[in-house]
Parts: structure tokens; C-alpha cells; sequence
């Protein structure tokens, strides 16, 4: 599915660079309710994706500002 989705959405949601990462929107993963439902993915680049995993992880905040913010 990852691979599927990066072909139809292959730009970051967040700054338009190639993405090689999908995320979970609703940051609970593929274990969670909506693990596999299109409208809880959004393609990322690396650094957008390292930067939201910083963000939602205790004391990693300040990475969401290092690459495009928000």
C-alpha cells in the first residue's frame, strides 16, 4: 500500500520535495482505526517526516521548526 500510494501522491504535503515517506495523519500508524484508510495518509519527504516524528514524540518539538514549519 505504501508503494501504491507514493506513485499516486509522489510530492511531500508539506514542502513539495519528492516524498519517500507516508504518514499517518492521525499519528496512531497502521495499528490504528484508520491504519489503512487513504484519507489518514499523506506523502512526506524525509526530513517533514522526521521532522513530525520529533514533534509528536516528548521534548521533540523543536524539530518541526527546522524544515518548513507547521
Amino acid at each position: 500500500m505504501r508503494n501504491r500510494f507514493l506513485r499516486a501522491n509522489p510530492w511531500c504535503g508539506r514542502c513539495g520535495e519528492l516524498a519517500v515517506e507516508v504518514d499517518h495523519i492521525d499519528g496512531l500508524g497502521p495499528r490504528g482505526p484508520r491504519g489503512y484508510d487513504p484519507g489518514n495518509l499523506r506523502s512526506l519527504c524525509k526530513p517533514c517526516h522526521s521532522a513530525r516524528t520529533a514533534r509528536d514524540q516528548p521534548g521533540g518539538w523543536w524539530a518541526e521548526t527546522r524544515h518548513g514549519g507547521s
